[in-house]
């Protein structure tokens, strides 16, 4: 009786170091980010070079250049780069403070993103991203209860939210007790991350008090709430609209000839 070929894909699967589903989607979004470069720069391409494929052949070797690396990066066992992972998180640092090296720094439209070595340019804010990713990943590997001890995926899942808010710039809100101990989880990895959390209110749990108690942070809303998960977030948010709106289109009394108000006594 003659033996069954194996199926192609699942003989791939068995003899490949990573997950083909996933290699796959990025194959697809590196193709058809390569067509609309070329659809959006070829007049561009025309008029700088004299040919429409300028952009087309600088960006195919670039995905060549990244397609190389990865399978070679998937070949090595990813336990290998945990002991290297303080070392990324320092030089995309660098690269950060980097940006503020007069002759380094490359300004386009105003900001200075870029830093710029010959014909060279890269954006460190990228790359620092993927650093970040292996110094927690190292972080976390090493110290396996921090995480457990207070929940599961969804836990990490926000405290990952909070520390990339902290690093865009983009405050983000803490309801309830689940976040809370996300927030307090990422404030301890990353200390400075704290500064982009706004707590909506205190309500009647006993962690989320202490966890808040613990990030240095006050409850914008004291009601005494017991309601579902982001009822304070629902009544924060509109009082948030509110004070932007005052501090960004309010009137000063100077502007309308109102005297400036003085308490009696003072």
């Amino acid at each position: 009786m003659d033996k069954k070929k194996p199926d192609v894909v699942n003989l791939i699967k068995s003899n490949s170091s990573g997950d083909l589903g996933i290699v796959l989607l990025v194959l697809i979004l590196c193709i058809f980010g390569i067509i609309m470069v070329f659809s959006a720069s070829y007049y561009v391409s025309i008029n700088e070079s004299g040919s429409p494929y300028a952009y087309l052949k600088r960006q195919l070797l670039w995905f060549a250049m990244g397609l190389v690396a990865m399978v070679i990066l998937s070949r090595i066992d990813y336990h290998f780069w945990i002991n290297f992972t303080p070392i990324f998180y320092v030089a995309g640092l660098g690269l950060l403070v980097a940006l503020f090296i007069p002759g380094l720094g490359v300004n386009i439209n105003g900001a200075t993103r870029w830093i710029g070595v010959g014909p060279i340019t890269i954006m460190p804010g990228e790359i620092a991203k993927i650093t970040l990713i292996f110094y927690l990943s190292g972080i976390l590997s090493k110290n396996p209860g921090m995480l457990r001890k207070v929940g599961g995926l969804d836990i990490a899942g926000l405290a990952g939210v909070f520390i990339g808010g902290a690093m865009r710039g983009i405050p983000v809100v803490i309801d309830g007790v689940i976040s809370a101990a996300a927030a307090l989880a990422a404030g301890k990895m990353v200390p400075g991350c704290r500064f982009a959390m706004i707590a909506s209110h205190s309500g009647r749990e006993r962690g989320t008090t202490e966890a808040l108690h613990q990030l240095g942070l006050v409850p914008v809303i004291d009601a005494d709430l017991a309601l579902g998960e982001g009822s304070g977030a629902v009544l924060l948010l509109p009082m948030l609209d509110m004070a932007m709106s005052l501090y960004q289109e309010g009137t000063f009394f100077s502007e309308t000839g109102i005297g400036q108000y003085k308490r009696p006594g003072l």
